[in-house]
């Protein structure tokens, strides 16, 4: 028999075994099974090892198999792993402490979508908070100007005492920004400019932005919420419930994309 038919064959049976003590509600005997279906690289078994971690399950256990599995996991590129690594590291759990190896973690996992990595890394490296101003910002500005340079400026954009900017901070340094106006023809608000400094990006402060702005549509009852987007805000915006509608017409060599989301 060769060594992947083996191999599979283990997995199967740990699997087997994981679900009849699931089914007995021996739920540690249960962890130890999936632990060792994930440490021969079923993907399957180390998703579920970071879904119990993360419910509880399987906390008093052996965490130097629990740290290896998960290893196993960010070789896959599996998100969860790689936070669940973070945790190894800064708790110490399964490997010594090692907090440079834990934000490398928490970043690796940050990049490939967990949230809760994003999280982490925000409460180890950062003090964030966003401040609502009015339009011109001087803080927004040096945002822009950093991020877009010379094409800072805001072209086309009805400005009056609605318009805002939406500037986050990390401590007292503007790391990013992004800038609404009420738009009369198409009875919107219009969110533009999202610029965030490169060492900012991949913690979820583009979805801060825009939760922002939708709390303030919704304050102030208006209906329709319209994003001028790149691919990455693009992406952001179909997490939280945006859609392309073709309500704006599209300008001449513009590669941004208008996304919109419409509230009761």
């Amino acid at each position: 028999m060769d060594i992947q038919k083996q191999r599979e064959e283990k997995i199967e049976y740990f699997k087997a075994q994981a679900q009849q003590y699931n089914f007995t509600r021996e739920y540690s005997k249960a962890m130890t099974f999936y632990v060792r279906a994930g440490l021969l690289g079923d993907r399957d078994s180390i998703i579920l090892v970071c879904e119990r971690l993360k419910s509880g399950y399987g906390m008093s256990y052996n965490f130097e198999e629990i740290y290896r599995c998960m290893l196993v996991g960010a070789k896959e590129k599996i998100a969860d792993a790689m936070y669940e690594l973070g945790v190894c590291y800064s708790n110490g759990l399964g490997v010594e402490q090692d907090m440079t190896e834990a934000m490398h973690w928490f970043s690796e996992g940050a990049k490939a979508g967990s949230e809760d990595a994003k999280n982490s890394l925000r409460t180890y490296n950062y003090d964030l908070h966003i401040e609502t101003e009015r339009y011109p910002s001087a803080y927004a500005d040096i945002v822009r100007k950093s991020v877009l340079g010379k094409e800072h400026k805001i072209s086309k954009a009805r400005m009056d005492e609605r318009s805002a900017e939406f500037v986050m901070f990390d401590g007292t340094k503007p790391v990013a920004s992004a800038m609404m106006y009420w738009d009369e023809e198409h009875q919107a608000y219009v969110l533009d400019q999202f610029c965030v400094l490169p060492e900012y990006r991949g913690i979820g402060i583009g979805e801060d932005l825009l939760g922002e702005a939708m709390a303030r549509v919704r304050m102030e009852n208006k209906k329709l919420l319209a994003v001028r987007a790149d691919e990455t805000i693009k992406s952001i915006c179909e997490q939280m419930g945006f859609s392309e509608e073709g309500i704006h017409p599209k300008e001449e060599n513009d590669t941004k994309i208008w996304m919109y989301r419409r509230f009761l």
